[in-house]
C-alpha cells in the first residue's frame, strides 16, 4: 500500500480501510471465478486473523481505531523494540541507542517491572491525570488519555541499594491502551505470533525501501506517484522473472 502520510503513526484507518476493499474484492472474485462457495466461512476466518504491525504503527491514534473497530492486533511497543534493538547492538559490539530515563534499567514484565537489584515491582494502582489548563487529553476517550500507573516492591529488606535507592514506588505515564498492548507482548504465546510474521517477505514497497532508501520521485500528485510506483514495480517484477528463468528445473 502506498500512503501519503509522513510515517505510519496516523495511518491505521487507511491500511483497514485498503485491507477491507481488498477483501471485498476477493469475494466478489471468488463469487464470479473461484471454485469456493463458502463466503461465511471465509468472513469468519477473516474475523479470527490478528493484525501484526511493527513499533511504527505505535500510536494511541492507531490502537484507538483498532480498539473501536474490534480487530484483534499485535502492534509491538517501542520501548520493547528498543530493548530487543539494544540488546542485538550489545551483541554485535555495537553503541546502543538509549534516551538516558532514569527508568532505563527497570525492565518491563508481565504486570510489573525488575529493579536493576533483581526485585519485582508489582502495578498498585492507576491515577487519571488532572490538568489545571485546557489540555488535548480532555476530549479524548479514557482509553486514550494519559495516566501514571505506580509500581511497587514487595519489601525492601535486604536490598544492596536501599541507602541510595530513590524508587521505593516506580511511577510510569501510559494510556491505557498503550499499556494492555505492551502487556500482551510480554505473554509468550502473543510473542510467539509477533516473530512469526517475520517468516513470510515484505511487500514490493518495502523492498524498494529497503533497497533504494528514500526515492526521489518525479509525480507531483498522489495519482502521478502511484503510477510511477506502479512502473518501478513491474521493471522489478520483470527482471526478478527474467534471474528465475530455467531455475526451477
Amino acid at each position: 500500500m502506498l500512503l501519503s502520510e509522513s510515517n505510519d503513526r496516523k495511518t491505521m484507518k487507511y491500511v483497514l480501510k485498503d485491507i477491507k476493499e481488498t477483501v471485498k474484492l476477493f469475494i466478489e472474485m471468488q463469487k464470479e471465478f473461484g471454485e469456493r462457495w463458502n463466503y461465511k466461512e471465509i468472513r469468519r476466518r477473516l474475523r479470527e486473523h490478528i493484525l501484526i504491525a511493527d513499533s511504527g504503527y505505535f500510536s494511541t491514534e492507531n490502537l484507538h481505531y483498532l480498539f473501536k473497530n474490534k480487530i484483534n492486533a499485535l502492534v509491538m511497543p517501542k520501548k520493547l523494540s528498543e530493548e530487543h534493538n539494544n540488546k542485538l547492538r550489545r551483541e554485535n559490539n555495537l553503541k546502543e541507542k538509549r534516551n538516558y530515563s532514569s527508568k532505563k534499567d527497570f525492565e518491563r514484565v508481565k504486570n510489573g517491572h525488575i529493579y536493576p537489584d533483581e526485585r519485582f515491582m508489582r502495578l498498585i494502582k492507576v491515577k487519571t491525570m488532572k490538568h489545571r489548563k485546557p489540555h488535548k487529553d480532555d476530549s479524548l476517550p479514557d482509553n486514550c488519555k494519559t495516566k501514571r500507573y505506580f509500581f511497587e516492591t514487595y519489601s525492601c529488606n535486604g536490598c544492596s541499594n536501599i541507602e541510595n535507592c530513590k524508587h521505593k514506588t516506580f511511577v510510569i505515564q501510559s494510556t491505557d491502551l498503550n499499556f494492555e498492548m505492551t502487556e500482551k507482548f510480554l505473554n509468550k504465546r502473543y510473542n510467539t505470533h509477533y516473530q512469526a510474521h517475520f517468516s513470510r517477505s515484505e511487500g514490493i514497497n518495502g523492498f524498494l525501501k529497503g533497497d533504494n532508501g528514500v526515492l526521489k520521485l518525479i509525480g507531483t500528485t498522489d495519482n502521478a506517484v502511484n503510477n510511477e510506483i506502479q512502473l518501478r514495480n513491474t521493471i522489478y517484477n520483470l527482471t526478478r522473472l527474467i534471474n528465475l528463468k530455467d531455475t526451477a528445473y
